[in-house]
Parts: C-alpha cells; sequence; structure tokens
C-alpha cells in the first residue's frame, strides 16, 4: 500500500509480531519481510517489506470503504487453495451484500488461501482485505480498509490488541451468576474444563 514497503494482510495471516515472512511479487520475485501490528478484533494485520527497492515498491491506491453502499460491484484477486507458482492471481467480481461494524460482507467467492488478499472497488482502489469465509461461498467476509487507515500508527509502531473473530478462549462449562458469585451448573463433555 506504499512506496515504502507496508503490506496489508489479515491478523491470522500475519499470526505474531515480528515474524520473518515472505512476499511474493506477481513476477515470482520474492522479499523479505516483518509482521508488524495487529488489530485481532477485526482481523487486520501489518507486515512491512524489509528488502530495499531499487525504486519504491509497486503499490495499491487506497479507497475508502465507510461509503461503500451495499449492492456496489467489488473484485477479489487472491490465491485460492494457496499460491501456485504457475498461476497467477484469480479474480472473481461481486457485490457487497453489507457493511457491518468492522466488516464488509460481499458475494466474491473465496475459499481458503484468498485469506490476506485484496478487495478493491471498480477504480481499483483498495477497498478491504480478505479475512473469513461464510458459511456460503458467497458470503465472505473482509477487513474494511478504513480499519487499517484509523489505527495505521499502532499497526506500524507493532502493537497487537483484540481477540481474532471465532478464537474467543473457551473452557468448556456453563456458569450461572448468583449473589455475584460465579457457579459453575454444568461441564461440558470433551472440553478443556473436563480434561482438566
Amino acid at each position: 500500500i506504499s512506496e515504502d514497503g507496508y503490506v496489508l494482510t489479515a491478523a491470522h495471516v500475519a499470526g505474531k509480531l515480528n515474524l520473518d515472512a515472505t512476499v511474493v511479487m506477481s513476477n515470482g520475485r520474492r522479499y523479505r519481510a516483518k509482521t508488524l501490528g495487529m488489530n485481532r478484533n477485526v482481523d487486520a494485520g501489518l507486515l512491512k517489506i524489509t528488502d530495499e527497492p531499487a525504486e519504491g515498491w509497486p503499490h495499491a491506491s487506497i479507497g475508502e470503504s465507510s461509503r461503500l453502499p451495499e449492492g456496489s460491484w467489488c473484485v477479489a484477486v487472491g490465491h485460492p487453495g494457496g499460491w501456485q507458482e504457475k498461476r497467477g492471481s484469480v479474480v472473481r467480481v461481486g457485490r457487497v451484500l453489507a457493511m457491518l461494524p468492522g466488516t464488509i460482507v460481499t458475494d466474491c467467492s473465496l475459499i481458503g488461501g484468498d485469506s490476506g488478499g485484496p478487495l478493491f472497488d471498480l477504480s481499483g482502489r483498495l477497498i478491504g482485505i480478505h479475512s473469513r469465509i461464510g458459511a456460503e461461498v458467497t458470503e465472505n467476509m473482509h477487513v474494511p480498509v478504513d480499519e487499517f487507515t484509523k489505527n495505521f500508527e499502532r499497526l506500524v509502531s507493532g502493537e497487537k490488541w483484540g481477540v481474532l473473530p471465532g478464537y474467543e478462549p473457551i473452557i468448556g462449562i456453563t456458569g450461572d451468576e448468583q449473589d455475584g458469585r460465579a457457579i459453575v451448573t454444568k461441564v461440558n463433555a470433551g472440553g478443556p474444563a473436563e480434561r482438566a
């Protein structure tokens, strides 16, 4: 997203802070990078290419996600099933189905391997990053680009906050609150509490 090598991705793709990463360009050239900050509440991650380019890095122009009306056309680019050297990026055209807090829902058909890829408007501006695949192949979720821009300094500084959607800790109990005390009413079979 910038001439100096910042790359937007999904937090679950980046994994952890300060990890070594590899960025593969469309011509197959590989460059070293480091993972930076993550807003895990919306699955937003940032990394920076650490190799020095002869000139500035090629980059996408940033759009705005807050002004996307439902029904807007969009273009999803990615690598379904994972990156393959002899296959280029796969492009899917779709529409914005819903704008939820921290999430764009589209009908661009994504599958595993597309995570962290770009979602563009029809003017070629980046409006989101692929995050989660819905229950139906046509209900896919993307991190709105505005989530990155409003927290960019925190991401650059290497800050990590939040919990990835769907990754909340589960201890495997059902409970009730009585008189300000937590009462365990059931220990779920096969859960962490039962194993403990």
